[in-house]
């Protein structure tokens, strides 16, 4: 079934992955001195991540529907829970302060190619037409935007309020997204694209896109709407 799946849809995929780590490459590189000393931590974390979540795929733990609906949902609570975590600590909020806030702008850029693997998806089958941008899916529109956001940046930068409401947008259509995928993959719990699930969400390195990508550009809004005083 999986292999169904177009060598265009493939490479399209990998340049994703490596599109969003080359941006976060960006992002740490251009933060403050504090997040720079502590960049190989926060990569092997990442990295960590990454491979813990290919050995669940490669294992199908995904594909699992008798574990219930908890391990679906795994992969989307568990970075915002880390974020949570650190935010409620001084030290955290203090590492926060640092990001680029410009460039956790451009970071979200990547949602643009990443509705057109959603419409390749849909196209090979493995993913509900509700995931692309005849449905709900608003990748394409809010990576427009951000990028909008990004070139005008210095004549939007001090108007904070609209730079929030950026942000927020990003964070509701992310959270659509997360939803979608949840009652897309096969199992008891799916209630959309009965014909057409999500099979692709199930299957490495296509699961790298809803169980890594997915939390990444949700907390990365989180982190540019956190608090800008210091502790």
């Amino acid at each position: 079934m999986i292999e169904n799946i177009s060598l265009s849809t493939q490479l399209l995929n990998i340049s994703i992955l490596f599109l969003a780590a080359l941006l976060l490459g960006v992002l740490l590189y251009s933060s403050s001195e504090r997040i720079q000393s502590r960049i190989l931590s926060i990569e092997l974390g990442l990295l960590f991540w990454i491979l813990f979540q290919t050995t669940l795929s490669l294992n199908r733990w995904y594909m699992d529907q008798k574990s219930g609906a908890l391990h679906l949902l795994f992969p989307f609570l568990f970075p915002i829970a880390i974020y949570i975590f650190l935010n409620a600590t001084p030290r955290g909020k203090r590492l926060f302060l640092g990001l680029n806030q410009k460039n956790l702008i451009l970071l979200q850029t990547i949602r643009i190619p990443l509705g057109i693997l959603f419409l390749l998806l849909s196209k090979d089958r493995q993913a509900p037409m509700e995931m692309t941008i005849f449905g709900l899916n608003f990748d394409i529109f809010f990576g427009v935007l951000a990028m909008l956001a990004y070139l005008f940046y210095q004549k939007i930068e001090s108007n904070r309020k609209l730079v929030h409401s950026l942000h927020i947008l990003g964070l509701m259509s992310m959270l659509v997204q997360m939803i979608l995928t949840f009652f897309s993959v096969a199992g008891p719990h799916q209630r959309l694209g009965i014909t057409q699930p999500f099979y692709a969400a199930t299957h490495f390195p296509f699961s790298l896109t809803p169980t890594v990508l997915f939390g990444f550009l949700f907390v990365a809004h989180l982190l540019a709407i956190a608090p800008k005083t210091k502790s």
